[in-house]
């Protein structure tokens, strides 16, 4: 009997090992068993209960499309608002949902991008022009403040494109010297005239003087480029007859012609309205002088000939005679145009420099305390 006992018991503890083996074989082969999937065709071996999210970082993941920057195509960031389209099989499935044995993923990913751009405005101003040394600033032309739209990219900051929707002009200044300096004005007749006047213009540029140019109207009709770089320089332009008359012995209504006609010239050129007339030789009796009275123009004569445009005169002695006749307030007479004005274009630095170094600064007519006007 106890025989019988020990074998059912012997039995029952088998049957029990065996049982727990199946179990755990079982639960060893639902743990440890693979599944095959294909991902953008491949082969990836995955677990029972993974997600396709899963098996898509097992086959190495996807990159999401690049952001391209507008201007040269470099890449500038990641895109995170594209999502890519997970096709399960052929269905679109979403990354949470569990694969199956033999499923084929594939994900597709939209293509880089190109970053979009923005619109910016900004105002530019140009860098202003002053002429002369001083300390009271007159302003010629008040100038104009540029507006710039920038196309600009949203993401990199490149400046995609650059459109000028109002053109910045730099605004135009004279300086004036404190009262009580000694001031000179250097005036200049009968242009303007190629090659010499821009010589002279380069001459008072380079040493900050401002002057005062009186022009013939049939100069300026031929050549408006150089009689507009004396006005974009900051000088100031006078009348000097359109052909060169003498006004005192003129019919009225030729003299009324010859000023009228070269204020017409300027200001096509120029679009200055000048305010000066020099009669040619300073004659200015007779009906022309009243009709200047009546159009609201100044007669503007000189205080030192030095004689520049005689064919005979050095460059040396051109500077001396200036020099040795200056006083505060003088007006000198000399010509950029009527002939060869070499000696003129010559003498002029030292003229400038000596008078500089005697204690005088230099003025355009507008800024004299006063104006010779009649002999």
């Amino acid at each position: 009997m106890i025989g019988v006992k020990r074998a059912a018991h012997a039995l029952l503890r088998a049957m029990f090992v065996c049982a727990a083996a199946v179990c755990l074989l079982g639960l060893a082969h639902g743990w440890y068993a693979r599944i095959p999937v294909t991902v953008n065709e491949v082969m990836v071996s995955a677990r029972p209960g993974e997600t396709v999210s899963d098996v898509i970082e097992s086959a190495g993941g996807y990159q999401r499309p690049k952001i391209l920057a507008a201007t040269d195509r470099r890449v500038v960031g990641i895109t995170d608002d594209i999502e890519a389209v997970i096709l399960r099989n052929g269905t679109p499935a979403s990354e949470g949902s569990r694969i199956e044995w033999g499923d084929h993923i594939r994900v597709r990913v939209a293509g880089d991008v190109v970053e979009p751009t923005r619109v910016e405005t900004r105002t530019v101003e140009a860098a202003p022009r002053v002429l002369g040394r001083g300390v009271t600033t007159i302003t010629v032309e008040p100038g104009v403040v540029g507006v710039e739209q920038r196309a600009v990219g949203a993401v990199s900051g490149d400046v995609v494109e650059t459109t000028m929707v109002v053109q910045p002009q730099p605004g135009l200044y004279r300086l004036v010297p404190a009262a009580g300096t000694p001031v000179v004005a250097l005036t200049f007749d009968d242009g303007p005239w190629p090659r010499q006047t821009e010589a002279i213009l380069k001459v008072l540029a380079e040493r900050d003087v401002p002057a005062t140019f009186f022009m013939l109207g049939s100069c300026v009709d031929r050549r408006p480029a150089v009689a507009r770089a004396v006005a974009e320089a900051g000088h100031v332009v006078g009348n000097h007859t359109y052909w060169h008359i003498r006004l005192d012995t003129a019919p009225p209504e030729i003299a009324e012609r010859e000023i009228r006609g070269t204020n017409r010239a300027i200001r096509r050129a120029t679009g200055m309205q000048t305010r000066w007339l020099r009669a040619p030789g300073g004659r200015l009796e007779g009906p022309a002088s009243r009709y200047i009275a009546s159009s609201g123009m100044a007669s503007a004569l000189w205080t030192i000939d030095p004689g520049d445009w005689r064919a005979d005169i050095t460059s040396a002695e051109l500077a001396d005679a200036v020099v040795s006749a200056a006083r505060p307030g003088a007006i000198v007479l000399l010509h950029d145009g009527g002939g060869d004005r070499s000696a003129t274009i010559a003498a002029l630095p030292s003229i400038i420099d000596r008078l500089r170094a005697a204690g005088y600064e230099f003025v355009t007519l507008d800024e004299m305390p006063s104006v010779r006007a009649n002999w």
